[in-house]
Parts: C-alpha cells; structure tokens; sequence
C-alpha cells in the first residue's frame, strides 16, 4: 500500500487488491470516533464500497452494501455507520441530504462520489 500526507486532514493512499482495501478499512474503522467525515473520491471500481465494507467489519457491522440507489445506508450500533453515496446526484441536491447533521449527532459518515458534495466540513 502507498500512501499520501495531503495535509493535517487529509491523506491519499494507492491499494493493489480488494483485500488490502478491505484491511485498510479495517483500520481506518479502528480509528474512527463521532463526527470522523470519511470523505472518498475516485471513479467507478476504485474501491470505494469495499473501503467502507472494511470501516464497517471494524464497528461490527457485516452487511456493508453500496448505497447507490437509496443514497444513505444507517448502520446503527455503539458508533454509528452513515453511508453515503453520491453518484446519482446532481451537487445541487446534495445539500438536502443536510449530512452535516449526522455528524453532530456523533455519527460516523462515509461519502461516496464526495466531489459532489459542496458544502462537506472544512478541515480545521
């Protein structure tokens, strides 16, 4: 795995296969606590789903899908799981998903497709 410092914030990391994202994940998820904004880019097949199913596996939840068509997917438990996607939509619609209110409310949210989302948290 290769990885990145973009900024305090913020980091790139370059996986070979399914399971070295899948365990990427993993950690990513043994890190994770409330507010945490997971923000993924890339194209189509890059990896985004698995990343998350691996997030996901770490908080105990095992039935991480894409959710493409129902936009979010709640997984709820100790720390809660938002997934996001956001490939469907248009920048502008975004915003109804008002997805910064799950972050106070001490969820962890995961967003697909994130370019779309113009208004995502400021790093500090």
């Amino acid at each position: 795995m290769k990885s990145q410092r973009l900024s305090d914030n913020s980091a790139s990391f370059d996986t070979i296969s399914a399971s070295e994202t899948t365990s990427l994940g993993a950690e990513i998820g043994k890190c994770a606590y409330p507010g945490l904004a997971v923000l993924l880019f890339g194209s189509l097949g890059m990896g985004k789903t698995q990343l998350t199913q691996g997030i996901g596996a770490a908080l105990g939840y095992n039935n991480v899908k894409s959710p493409t068509f129902i936009l979010v997917s709640e997984h709820e438990g100790q720390l809660p799981l938002i997934h996001v996607d956001l490939y469907r939509l248009e920048e502008k619609e975004v915003d109804s998903l008002a997805l910064e209110d799950y972050l106070t409310d001490g969820c962890l949210l995961v967003v697909e497709w994130a370019d779309r989302w113009q208004s995502q948290p400021a790093e500090d």
